[in-house]
């Protein structure tokens, strides 16, 4: 008879009752994992080592094994480097995984000073996964959507570094017949280049001449690059828009782009990089995930709250200021911006209130997207 029973990360499954439950408490690293378990039929603890170039594909035959055999494995691990693909691999097979991270272990660590792999496996045995912070493991599409935004900023700012060394070499040349102070195009680059050649051959020495046109060409092939990025991201937005369609949805990305300015890049980076908003029970989460909650302050009969947490991802807050700056150009009718329009205006305390702004707009974009809570005075393009 099968029964309901409950894991220790307080996840229902259905098991049999004389159904064993291991628990792999994992210290995951490249080509070599440590991992510290009971053993079935007996309360002796043990190390098992996966060493080599094929350690993480025997670590998963090896719970792959031991899910076959008719045992509950929940796998225990930290948020690394590997740490999305292997759990999403491990989850596929049929085990449960808590993923735990590096930010909320830290607290209750106690310092540790000595620090070896099997002593962080068999540190993470004696947390209590029903009151430790969990990890969400997004999506394989998820997490192609982070990396292209990933890679296109990346992609965007080597066009900029490129940019503005062929600027330099402008700047040095005393006797240039104009100063250019933008960036240009590859063909805006060449053109004036090949014009300068002709014209003004003394300029620069043959060498350096090799040099400018060497780097235009490095310029064209990371705008080509840039490109394929761009036109991959487009793609995938249409399709996303057209099943959204498919099912009478509106698609949240251009819900979120109704709104005077917000941009293409920034509804992406918030729609992309969180994925699923109704993850969140509520909006405070939503802005904990942003990093853009205050950290409270106790000691003896002192209660205050200090600086925010700034957990999280920098690129995402970063953004979600940019908006709150866009927001005070753009929704000047809007209650959020008459709220602390009198504190903007103070330079004493306009950087403060920027991020004070920015924390109450994400938890109003929250409202807005997940229950359709018009924002106050907001002005749609």
């Amino acid at each position: 008879m099968l029964t309901v029973t409950k894991t220790s990360s307080s996840k229902e499954v259905e098991s049999n009752p004389n159904k064993n439950h291991i628990r792999l408490n994992c210290d995951w690293e490249i080509e070599k994992i440590i991992a510290y378990f009971k053993k079935p039929y007996s309360n002796k603890q043990s190390f098992k080592s996966f060493l080599g170039k094929h350690a993480e594909l025997l670590f998963i035959n090896y719970v792959r094994e031991l899910l076959e055999q008719g045992n509950a494995v929940t796998v225990v691990l930290e948020m690394g480097r590997c740490a999305f693909e292997g759990p999403r691999l491990l989850e596929k097979c049929g085990a449960n995984v808590h993923l735990v991270p590096v930010s909320k272990l830290d607290l209750v660590s106690n310092r540790k000073r000595v620090k070896t792999d099997k002593l962080d496996a068999k540190f993470l045995s004696k947390l209590d996964l029903s009151e430790t912070a969990k990890v969400w493991i997004p999506k394989r599409s998820q997490w192609d959507k982070r990396k292209l935004l990933e890679i296109r900023e990346h992609k965007l700012n080597e066009v900029n570094r490129v940019n503005g060394h062929l600027r330099s070499f402008i700047a040095l040349c005393p006797l240039r017949p104009e100063y250019i102070n933008k960036k240009l195009s590859t063909k805006q680059w060449r053109e004036k280049i090949s014009h300068w050649q002709r014209e003004f051959p003394d300029l620069y020495s043959d060498v350096m001449w090799e040099e400018i046109f060497d780097l235009i060409e490095l310029l064209e092939f990371q705008q080509k690059s840039l490109d394929k990025t761009l036109a991959r991201i487009n793609k995938i937005e249409a399709e996303d828009r057209q099943h959204c369609l498919d099912n009478g949805e509106e698609y949240l990305l251009d819900k979120l782009r109704k709104i005077k300015g917000v941009g293409e890049h920034i509804a992406r980076t918030f729609c992309w990089y969180v994925g699923d908003f109704k993850r969140f029970s509520n909006a405070k989460k939503l802005s904990s995930y942003f990093g853009l909650t205050p950290t409270p302050h106790i000691s003896c009969k002192t209660s205050k709250e200090m600086c925010i947490s700034k957990s999280g991802k920098p690129m995402l807050r970063a953004m979600t200021v940019q908006m709150a700056w866009l927001w005070t150009n753009n929704q000047k009718d809007s209650r959020l911006y008459q709220k602390w329009a009198p504190r903007l205006n103070s330079k004493r305390s306009k950087k403060t209130a920027i991020i004070a702004m920015s924390r109450q707009l994400v938890l109003a974009i929250y409202h807005y997207l997940v229950n359709d809570i018009e924002i106050e005075g907001v002005v749609y393009s």
